[in-house]
């Protein structure tokens, strides 16, 4: 009967160390065709005012490179540092599901260990897609003209 016991003990023990691992949610915000899940994400640095003016992309008046697609919380992340290979590996499919392929930190709280949390702003960078199909686009001078 003691065998049993302890037996109990040591998954009760194992379920709650494996229980308090990093979780992770998602809010979207802004939709974008998905990528590969083990696609490249950049970590860039915007201000939280150039934050805000991506959420508004593609609104009448606003210029931006940047379209948010919402934001990653990374719950119980590693002392909450928000560049530490282990957290960005976590967000990294969750990134690519929602279409990302850049991040920025918009915010993180430390709880001592590795009870941090860090939330990410995951953006998609439209200055690029903007100049990848102005590239594709043949200018008027190089169409071969029409003959009378």
């Amino acid at each position: 009967m003691r065998h049993v016991k302890i037996e109990l003990m040591a998954a009760f023990i194992g379920v709650i160390v494996l229980g308090c691992g990093p979780s992770i949610t998602e809010t979207r915000m802004g939709f974008a065709p998905p990528r590969p899940e083990n696609c490249d994400i950049k970590v860039i640095n915007l201000s939280q005012g150039a934050l805000a003016y991506s959420m508004g992309a593609g609104m009448p008046g606003i210029e931006t490179d940047h379209q948010s697609l919402g934001s990653i919380n990374l719950s119980g992340a590693n002392g909450a540092e928000p560049f530490d290979e282990a957290n960005l590996a976590a967000i990294r499919p969750h990134v690519c599901k929602m279409g990302g392929d850049e991040v920025a930190v918009m915010m993180t709280a430390n709880g001592g260990g590795s009870s941090g949390s860090v939330v990410y702003s995951v953006l998609k960078n439209i200055a690029k897609d903007k100049k990848d199909s102005t590239a594709a686009e043949p200018s008027p001078e190089s169409e071969p003209s029409a003959a009378p």
